[in-house]
């Protein structure tokens, strides 16, 4: 069982209720006893500036902490932000070997991150059918991601081109700016 639960669940019930500077004041108690669930949440609002000022290299150090504990999200949080360079210094191997750690502990959000790796090259070479893989991973089950179920699919037809990573991608290659 996790340390300090209790007050972990005080901070639980407090964000539920929308006061979440008062959540973060029993979050952050839990995080330091090394409550792997309080230091996700204490990363997820320095990231998010939900009840604290934002502050992504302090979101990045609780995240990096609850991974060392084998906490799943905290390794896809982390690995975004390497792939963003929020935080931390943008390192695309580092957030692939991060995503590759959480999608090994069979987290669905990590299989799909690490689809999306495979997919555009982030940390490993561009491989469709890796990607295919980590996103039929992602998507099988009555918990599956449905938008990974898409992808699987959509790269399955070889005459699909594989797209952009994100918007801002989009933007500056069809906006002509790339």
């Amino acid at each position: 069982e996790e340390p300090a639960i209790d007050e972990f669940e005080q901070g639980r019930k407090l964000y539920l209720a929308g006061d979440k500077a008062g959540a973060f004041q029993h979050f952050l108690p839990a995080a330091q006893a090394g409550n792997s669930l309080a230091e996700i949440q204490v990363g997820y609002q320095y990231e998010n500036g939900e009840g604290v000022s934002q502050d992504y290299r302090r979101a990045a150090q609780w995240y990096a902490r609850a991974a060392t504990l084998g906490a799943a999200t905290a390794d896809c949080n982390l690995g975004f932000m390497y792939e963003a360079g929020a935080g931390v210094r943008e390192d695309w191997v580092q957030a692939s070997g991060l995503y590759q750690a959480g999608a090994d502990l069979n987290n669905k959000r990590c299989q799909f991150m690490l689809g999306r790796a495979y997919e555009f090259g982030i940390g490993f070479a561009q491989n469709r059918a890796s990607a295919i893989e980590w996103f039929t991973r992602a998507g099988a089950g009555a918990r599956g991601d449905p938008q990974a179920a898409y992808f699987a699919r959509s790269l399955r037809d070889p005459t699909n081109n594989i797209g952009f990573r994100n918007q801002a991608e989009h933007d500056l290659v069809i906006g002509g700016r790339l």
